[in-house]
């Protein structure tokens, strides 16, 4: 915060704010008297990705930053799609007026050159059966392969990435536990290079541009919106793509979102010598200190996930915690995790059987990495499960004006 305001106080003035809403709103409210006399000349108001935006979490920021803004503005929206919720931004951001300007057009079909296909397997076949297809397409790719892989949530992203990293595979890992500087460092490598694979949350299905991408692989639920956007970092330019939705039978329901999507249920390739590769290294999660570390936050970020989903898939919370346990034991935990008493109460999961953490350490095998005391991962900038309800992060930039000659 107070790098922030040092920048934002600059003698030299600013052109350009670049900040997310949550923290612009943290600096206005907080008696900076200065900034919000700066705010109120401003002649353009941005709000890129205001459908994600939404999805974040940030629309009462945004109802507030308004409030400190001059009404005679110039303000553009830019959404990638037009869900009903931004109706409610709409009205409040822009005149009644407003231009609106579609530079996709309905004639062209969304994905069109990319093959869709979802493979439903059992639960507990997942790790392998995304080894099977991964396997698969490096043998057919002979001139070069880039593949970018999707989980639902970061946790996943990390623990899938070691896992297929120790079983040989080339990774990168891009997601929101990973420091920008990672982030940059993986993106260009995997623009630059071919023969890769990108293990992903969706920080990269938005706003990136990877040419070449030959396989988009979703594990998991998703949404209709983040699927076809996800799916778009392949097929690009006129090029041919494949996109692979890989379910278990639980999530099946989500198909029905799905149902004017051109997907073909298809089944799993052949086992390869890479399979057995896998599974030894699942077999060594639990002795291996990084990868158990690993392992125990994924458990812990799908049981949130799925727990904010259960409507859409028709589950009890019961049936949630049991199947919690199993993906405990499918990525290779001979234990389930405990977690602390209040993460529970958060998740209202109390009294259906969740194993409590002692008050004391564990091991330091059991303790996820970068975590406190009590196991539990730090709130950090930027994460998925950080800042305000994981909004992912509060950043701010400012570019300053130049001096003139």
């Amino acid at each position: 915060m107070n790098k922030d305001l040092r920048r934002l106080r600059h003698d030299d003035g600013i052109d350009i704010l670049v900040a997310t809403p949550g923290r612009l709103h943290d600096h206005l409210s907080n008696n900076n008297e200065d900034l919000v006399a700066r705010i109120k000349h401003i002649q353009v108001l941005v709000l890129d990705e205001a459908d994600r935006l939404l999805d974040m979490g940030f629309r009462r920021d945004i109802e507030k930053l308004l409030a400190f803004l001059p009404t005679q503005r110039q303000t553009l929206l830019f959404s990638a799609t037009l869900p009903t919720s931004l109706e409610d931004i709409k009205r409040l951001a822009l005149k009644p007026d407003h231009v609106f300007i579609d530079t996709v057009g309905h004639e062209e079909q969304t994905n069109a050159q990319v093959d869709q296909s979802v493979i439903t397997c059992p639960f507990e076949d997942h790790i392998t059966a995304l080894d099977k297809l991964l396997a698969a397409h490096i043998t057919s790719s002979p001139d070069g392969y880039k593949v970018i892989v999707f989980f639902p949530t970061a946790r996943a992203a990390g623990f899938m990435a070691q896992l297929f990293t120790q079983a040989k595979y080339p990774v990168l890992e891009i997601h929101s536990r990973k420091s920008q500087a990672h982030r940059t460092k993986a993106a260009d490598a995997f623009r630059l290079q071919d023969n890769l694979i990108l293990f992903s949350s969706d920080v990269s299905a938005r706003g990136v541009d990877y040419p070449g991408v030959s396989l988009v692989v979703q594990v998991g639920l998703t949404d209709k919106e983040q699927y076809i956007h996800r799916l778009g970092r392949t097929g690009r330019a006129g090029k041919a793509g494949v996109g692979v939705l890989l379910l278990s039978p639980f999530e099946t329901p989500f198909l029905r979102e799905l149902k004017d999507v051109p997907l073909v249920s298809k089944g799993l390739p052949e086992a390869t010598a890479s399979t057995s590769r896998i599974q030894a290294v699942v077999g060594q999660v639990e002795t291996h200190r990084e990868l158990h570390q690993a392992a125990e936050q994924a458990y812990q970020a799908w049981l949130g996930f799925y727990n904010s989903n259960l409507r859409r898939l028709n589950l009890t919370k019961q049936q949630l915690v049991e199947m919690a346990a199993d993906y405990s034991r499918i990525i290779g935990l001979h234990q389930v995790p405990a977690l602390l008493k209040k993460t529970i109460g958060k998740m209202g999961l109390q009294g259906l059987g969740l194993k409590i953490q002692d008050a004391k350490p564990g091991p330091p095998h059991s303790r996820p990495g970068g975590g406190d005391k009590n196991g539990q991962p730090r709130p950090r900038s930027g994460s998925q499960g950080g800042g305000r309800g994981g909004r992912g992060g509060r950043t701010s930039s400012a570019t300053r004006k130049r001096q003139n000659p």
